[in-house]
């Protein structure tokens, strides 16, 4: 991820959207066939439809079969259990899904009830907002499952306590998805100037925003409290992460080790986040956080984030419960 304009997003944004097509759809005219694409009885002039491997999955959870299963066994047997399926939910056989296509494939299975919101008209609002602070934008990431967009607030800074001459910089985190992988969602974030590593700051203030019943002036206003409670929170962020350079933790590796335990972290993860530790080795709160930030610097999209959400919900715990 690279630092971009507003015009090269939207550009981005526009070129992804070519292509792109929704189609309501009753549950009785869809079917598999023997290579494993959908086909659509009301649709034939775009053909049999390849199956995304995100809305594959939403396909077969809809049906309750095991997705692992499914794409376990042979295109011919699959098709004869999800048509099985398909046939036997009497009860919603009447009942339309939304597939969200582009070209010749679905991207995504989703209810009827799910209100459509694209990425274009975020990045639309977003920047809007954005014109009334000083800003520049710092990454942009998009995938086939969303985005991720990474503004910083330039005059929100403080002095970075392990390198006085930089600073530690707030910044805002905006995501949505179009199908169906996460809501529509702003929260602070932390950003050191020294590294760029990213903290991700996680509670229950952070607004998220359901793709469910929402029209353009209701999203407006709630991306709108969203910033502001990003911007009015950012100087309490900012303070608690460098107060944490002075939180002495005893063992930090062996911290970073139970801690990793604890989230579930893979056996490759934790050591490379004691990597990252060895390389900045202060023995605080700070070094333990900097740790995941800087192993998340060298992830993409969505593995990154998730990294830098975990860093952010460090920041909010006391340093007595990180490995308790």
């Amino acid at each position: 991820m690279r630092e971009r304009s507003w015009e090269e997003i939207q550009e981005l944004i526009c070129k992804d959207d070519d292509d792109k097509w929704d189609v309501i759809e009753n549950v009785k005219n869809l079917k598999i066939d023997n290579a494993g694409k959908l086909v659509l009885a009301n649709n034939n002039s775009q053909g049999p439809l390849k199956l995304l491997p995100h809305a594959f999955g939403q396909m077969c959870a809809r049906l309750n079969i095991p997705v692992r299963y499914a794409k376990r066994i042979p295109t011919t047997l699959q098709a004869q259990c999800i048509n099985y399926d398909l046939g036997k939910f009497g009860k919603y056989r009447s009942r339309p899904w939304l597939l969200r296509c582009k070209g010749n494939s679905v991207r995504a299975c989703l209810s009827d009830t799910y209100s459509v919101i694209d990425n274009m008209p975020i990045l639309e609002m977003v920047a809007s907002i954005c014109r009334s602070f000083e800003h520049r934008i710092k990454q942009f990431f998009m995938s086939d499952l969303g985005i991720w967009l990474k503004v910083l607030v330039t005059g929100l800074k403080v002095k970075d306590p392990s390198s006085p001459s930089k600073d530690l910089m707030l910044g805002l985190l905006v995501g949505n998805s179009e199908v169906g992988t996460r809501s529509v969602s702003i929260s602070p974030f932390v950003c050191r100037q020294r590294c760029t590593n990213d903290l991700v700051i996680q509670n229950d203030k952070v607004i998220k925003i359901r793709h469910a019943h929402k029209n353009s002036t209701e999203l407006h206003e709630k991306l709108s409290v969203g910033m502001r409670y990003a911007l009015q929170s950012g100087d309490n962020y900012l303070d608690a992460f460098a107060s944490a350079y002075h939180e002495k933790i005893e063992r930090p590796a062996e911290t970073i080790r139970k801690l990793a335990e604890k989230r579930g972290l893979l056996q490759e993860q934790t050591k490379e986040i004691i990597t990252a530790y060895e390389v900045e080795p202060y023995p605080s709160k700070f070094g333990i956080i900097n740790a995941l930030t800087s192993t998340a610097r060298r992830k993409k999209g969505d593995e990154r984030i998730e990294l830098e959400k975990l860093a952010g919900s460090l920041l909010c715990e006391p340093k007595q419960q990180l490995a308790a």
